[in-house]
């Protein structure tokens, strides 16, 4: 399966199959435990503040920050960039509905982790939403526990390193070139050490750590926010209108229909924020306090991701970097080749513009000046081939405006046909709006006029993503509590850290897109998990 073939297979689970999923699970949650995320906000209040009581190891308030962050860092930045890239400041009202979505989902998934299974009663926390479906009577329960914890190990490797691997490689890049690849090794080499340390002193450590990073990346945005007030308030007006009615054309940014802005906000937002499902159980399992007053703290998880997403998205939209072209790069597999320019939504989705046919590239450049190239919301201009690096020497086969097949000249100059895989090195260089990466950089820089606010966001980012790591550790050790070794819980707590070393050394263009749909496997496991449970999960809140 091509890269792009498996970035379109993960979007659409997630679209298809996943959303459905939190959906129903989240309205019948909401029903049987009286819409915990509205009724029982004050008694969370109370766990985090320390005034309730029972044994436990770390505090409540400990809990709920590594939970957060465990869903936040790179991925989740990169994320509100694209999403904003693909559909203008709509996107950030989503972002409030999916805090309520996945609010009542943890709050249920913490009461499993804090109970043993009927029957089996031994006055301890199960320790995970996964241990506790193991220790079920019932077959099924345990085959899906076992599933889950299956699937944990899979998305710690594959999404964790994958996608938030790759978004803080390019965070960085775009932000500190020459440093970059060093600080995310040492970044992901301290949040493995953490992990494979353990849960007390290590979860006080990386808990500090992710909360001084949350700290350093909302302070940016409020910085880069405030430097224009009025567009910053604005931005959230425009940003309910616009998830509604669909975003206008602004600039060089063509417009999304109200349709795409839920697609792109559903696709690049909600993955980072909803992977802790079953994460979060883990992480509130060993929190002193009550299992109902945990239960509680855990609502505020989702809504500290939503609060991040949110003041990251206002600083992009009220600087105008979504709208403004400079200088990019993007794959060839990620743009789309038209015979006319588009300037707005309908001349977007005008089929008879797709190019269809063979263009030869030389020395990086093509000499067909019939056809032009765009990403998914605004042209590129001066457009400059890379194949590895260098100025490309290939012919490349379009059908319906996407690259289908790339040849190279061979030993004798004729032309060799390559590998699909080989298309993930063919890049485009040119004036373009900014996405991913490259937006939250053009926002920061934007901000304040230099690249100091942008560095610092990145300081910010590596300290999330170091916590977020070790979070991840500290939950997969939960999840496989037979372990047959000491050592084994410590190779599992290291496996977020080890995958992204593959993506910073080797760059594998299939495992962010796995990663994704992986995820999107686990989280829907997860909901159904809970769905299934809901008569118990609603006797256990009485």
């Amino acid at each position: 399966m091509q890269t792009f073939d498996l970035a379109s297979f993960a979007r659409d689970l997630w679209t298809w199959a996943t959303l459905p999923a939190l959906v129903l699970a989240t309205l019948v949650l909401t029903v049987a435990l009286r819409a915990p995320q509205l009724t029982r906000l004050a008694a969370g209040l109370t766990a985090l503040r320390g005034t309730t009581q029972g044994a436990g190891a770390t505090s409540a308030g400990l809990a709920t920050i590594l939970a957060a962050v465990g869903s936040l860092g790179a991925a989740a930045a990169v994320g509100v960039g694209t999403a904003i890239a693909l559909g203008g400041p709509g996107a950030i009202a989503w972002v409030w509905l999916f805090g309520f979505l996945l609010a009542p989902l943890r709050y249920a998934e913490v009461l499993m982790a804090r109970t043993d299974a009927p029957g089996r009663a031994t006055g301890e926390a199960a320790g995970s939403l996964s241990t506790r479906l193991m220790r079920s009577n019932a077959k099924w329960a345990k085959a899906l526990g076992f599933a889950l914890a299956g699937a944990l190990v899979l998305t710690a490797f594959a999404f964790v390193g994958g996608v938030h691997g790759q978004a803080l490689h390019r965070l960085g890049s775009a932000l500190s070139p020459d440093s970059a690849p060093a600080l995310v090794l040492i970044a992901a080499l301290a949040g493995g050490v953490l992990a494979a340390m353990g849960r007390d002193r290590a979860a006080s450590l990386a808990g500090w750590l992710g909360l001084v990073g949350l700290v350093v990346v909302v302070g940016c945005s409020l910085v880069a926010a405030v430097q224009n007030p009025s567009r910053a308030f604005a931005s959230l007006v425009q940003a309910l209108a616009d998830a509604t009615q669909g975003s206008p054309v602004v600039g060089g940014f063509t417009g999304a229909l109200a349709a795409e802005i839920a697609r792109s906000a559903l696709t690049q937002i909600l993955p980072s924020l909803a992977a802790t499902t079953g994460v979060a159980g883990a992480l509130h399992a060993g929190a002193r306090g009550t299992a109902r007053g945990q239960a509680a703290a855990a609502l505020y998880d989702p809504f500290l991701g939503a609060l991040f997403a949110t003041l990251l998205g206002v600083a992009l939209v009220s600087t105008g970097a979504f709208y403004q072209a400079r200088e990019g790069r993007v794959p060839i597999t990620e743009t789309t080749i038209v015979t006319s320019a588009f300037a707005s939504v309908s001349q977007r989705q005008e089929v008879d513009r797709l190019f269809t046919g063979y263009m030869r590239i030389r020395q990086g450049q093509t000499r067909d000046s019939g056809v032009y190239f765009a990403t998914e919301r605004g042209m590129i201009e001066g457009v400059r081939f890379l194949y590895s690096g260098r100025p490309a020497d290939v012919a490349i086969h379009f059908e319906h405006g996407r690259a289908t097949r790339i040849q190279r000249p061979g030993d004798h100059g004729a032309l060799t046909m390559l590998p699909m895989g080989s298309l993930d090195q063919l890049t485009l260089e040119g004036r373009m709006l900014p996405r991913g990466a490259e937006l939250v950089a053009a926002g920061m820089e934007r901000g304040t006029g230099t690249d100091t606010l942008g560095r610092v966001t990145f300081a910010g980012l590596l300290g999330l993503m170091a916590a977020a790591l070790a979070a991840w550790g500290f939950a997969l050790r939960r999840a496989w509590p037979r372990v047959p070794h000491v050592g084994v819980g410590a190779a599992l707590g290291l496996l977020p850290a080890l995958g992204i070393t593959l993506e910073l050394v080797l760059a594998p263009a299939w495992l962010p897109p796995l990663g994704t749909a992986v995820a999107g496997i686990w989280v829907m496991l997860g909901a159904l998990a809970l769905l299934l449970h809901t008569r118990e999960i609603s006797r256990i809140a009485r």
